[in-house]
């Protein structure tokens, strides 16, 4: 299984204590990890007000909060401007403006 986001190295250590590698799109499991391929969410749009007032946002399934990746307008938000206040929510540090696009990226929590 491959996924296609930006060309990064993320660690993530999933609960059961293994980890998950994801290398230049490509997802390497060490010994029995598993991940399921509806854990992967790749360019999901959040629901939230784009109304330049609002700078919370909502996304469907809850993540693995290292993995979370937000785009603004196609361009990668640098990590410190995003606040995660909840498994399923996030705070922007600047709310996006009327016009602009949001999309994320994240490892969903397998529950």
């Amino acid at each position: 299984m491959s996924v296609t986001i930006e060309k990064k190295t993320w660690k993530v250590e999933i609960k059961n204590g293994k980890t998950v590698y994801l290398l230049r799109g490509r997802i390497s499991l060490d010994t029995d990890s598993a991940i399921a391929q509806d854990q992967i969410i790749v360019q999901e749009t959040p629901t939230g007000l784009i109304n330049g007032i609002n700078p919370t946002f909502t996304i469907s399934k809850s993540m693995v909060p290292a993995t979370l990746e937000v785009k603004r307008n196609g361009l990668t938000t640098h990590k410190s401007e995003v606040t995660i206040t909840s498994p399923t929510q996030f705070t922007l540090e600047e709310s996006p403006g009327i016009g602009d696009t949001v999309e994320v990226n994240y490892i969903a929590i397998n529950i």
